[in-house]
């Protein structure tokens, strides 16, 4: 073999070389990118998540700072928090537990597009004498 087949020989080894290189440093790119991908979602979940938690507490805060007597009617509520929430609503349902005390659900609803609608949901119970 001569010297110009012996460079030549050694520049397609390390032709193949390169090429398995950029497939490996495409292919940890592309993993890369989907795990960013994966955890801006995940993050934004938790953020409506802890959006919609933080709105049901301040609702049931306010019905229990209500007298008994007072309460409203099951039914809907809004929240300027919600607006920070995809298509958003609020639902309380206030209904008798026994006959000195009543139990209030609190839930505020979301949708993100193209997604299916997320909820979340927090309950207490209110006496005569005051919220438990």
């Amino acid at each position: 073999m001569s010297a110009a087949s012996r460079r030549h020989a050694l520049r397609r080894g390390f032709s193949l070389i390169e090429v398995l290189v950029t497939i490996f440093v495409i292919g940890a790119s592309v993993a890369l990118y989907a795990a960013a991908a994966n955890t801006i979602t995940i993050t934004r979940n938790a953020k409506y998540q802890s959006i919609a938690t933080r709105v049901a507490a301040h609702q049931l805060e306010e019905l229990r700072a209500l007298s008994y007597a007072s309460l409203p009617e099951s039914g809907s509520f809004a929240h300027s928090e919600m607006d920070l929430l995809p298509s958003a609503s609020g639902a309380m349902d206030i209904s008798a537990y026994n006959d000195k005390t009543r139990e209030v659900t609190v839930t505020v609803f979301w949708q993100e597009l193209g997604a299916s609608p997320r909820s979340t949901s927090l309950t207490t119970l209110i006496t005569e004498s005051g919220g438990l």
